[in-house]
Order: C-alpha cells, then structure tokens, then sequence
C-alpha cells in the first residue's frame, strides 16, 4: 500500500534537517570524510539560514505525517540574459534525498513533479542539477537532459 504523502515548504526551523540529508547524500556516494563532511555541515547551516530569509533559496519536504522523509532543496539563481531566453531566473536543484525505508515508493518522482511545478509557477524554466548514478533515470524520466557545462576548480 502507498504512504499518504503529503508536501510541505521548509522553514528556517528545518534547518537540521536539511543539513541532514545534505550530509546523508553526499555521505552514500562515498564523498568527503567525517571533518570534511562536518565542516560542510557548518557552512552549510550558514549558509541556507541566510538564503532562506533572503527568499533565493527554499526546500520543499515530502513527509509521512509528521516525518520528513524526502527532501529537494532549490536554489534561484540571478542568470544573465541570453540569445534563446532573454533574462529569465533559473534554478539549480540541491540535496535530494530519501530517507531508507521511503525509497522506490515513487516518493522522490512524486516530489520531484512538485518542485517542478512550483518553479514553473515562479516563472522559472531552466533548472539544472547534478544527478548521482542512482538517480540519473529518475531525472532522465522528468526529462532532464545532459548539458554541456564544463567547470574548473580554482586553486
């Protein structure tokens, strides 16, 4: 049988949760260790506290009840304009993540469709993201494609 799930935006009183699934995601793909995952804990605390209260950044939470247990995070970014889209805010898609026990129940498609909607309804229409091997044919089903974005690292 399919848990009743139902959608809720995340307050600045989430916030441990969204550092959680931050942590717990990035945890499961093998990236970082115990001090770097700590430390992106903090900044990332930081971080989304003073995104959340200026409005460019909010999460959506799919719960069972009163649990979270799926979570996508949405960044708005301030794009330039370009010759196909004219100016046009965009948004990049961080910490999706489903709690263990909530996985293949079509949870994270279902709250996937959610977040698509709502950033349709702010106007936004390119989104990005960056899809880990487990979830890439979730995205590829949404109808995400693959970009030719490079990227570099500056030490």
């Amino acid at each position: 049988m399919m848990t009743r799930i139902t959608f809720r935006l995340a307050t600045a009183d989430d916030v441990d949760s969204m550092v959680y699934h931050r942590h717990a995601m990035f945890a499961e793909m093998g990236l970082g260790d115990e001090e770097t995952l700590s430390r992106m804990n903090t900044d990332f605390r930081v971080w989304a506290l003073d995104h959340l209260a200026n409005e460019t950044f909010w999460t959506w939470f799919a719960c069972d009840g009163d649990k979270i247990v799926c979570g996508a995070g949405i960044y708005r970014l301030d794009w330039a304009p370009g010759p196909t889209d004219g100016y046009l805010p965009r948004a990049y898609i961080y910490n999706v993540y489903t709690e263990t026990d909530y996985r293949k129940q079509g949870i994270a498609r279902r709250l996937m469709e959610h977040v698509l909607n709502d950033l349709r309804e702010r106007g936004i229409r390119t989104v990005g993201l960056h899809a880990s091997d487990f979830a890439r044919s979730l995205y590829e089903k949404l109808n995400f494609i693959a970009s030719n974005e490079m990227q570099i690292i500056l030490s």
